[in-house]
């Protein structure tokens, strides 16, 4: 972001699980709202990519996924100077392409 200076990104606390590949790591289910804190934001159009992969608990997880948004700066009417782009879901249905996590 052209002149912002960018806090520190809040992602929310998520469940702790015990992985047998990673070790403790935090899982969301549903979906995930991480709050972007930016000041000093001149006017321009932003591109914001999210990267994410779904997994099943039991050990299978699905093709990692990128959702893309376009963004205006600063978001008229905002009272902050906090962005909340537009939330990525991810689908908790199955798969028809699951693979083994490595």
């Amino acid at each position: 972001v052209i002149g912002a200076e960018i806090g520190d990104v809040a992602f929310p606390k998520g469940k702790e699980k015990d992985d047998p590949l990673f070790g403790k790591v935090q899982i969301h289910k549903g979906q995930l709202n991480v709050e972007i804190p930016l000041k000093n934001i001149q006017s321009q159009q932003i591109t914001f990519v999210a990267k994410y992969q779904g997994c099943w608990l039991g050990g299978i997880c699905y093709p990692p996924l990128e959702k893309t948004t376009t963004i205006v700066l600063p978001i008229e009417g905002a009272e902050t100077t906090i962005v909340k782009p537009a939330a990525v879901v991810v689908n908790s249905a199955p798969s028809n392409t699951p693979t083994n996590t490595p």
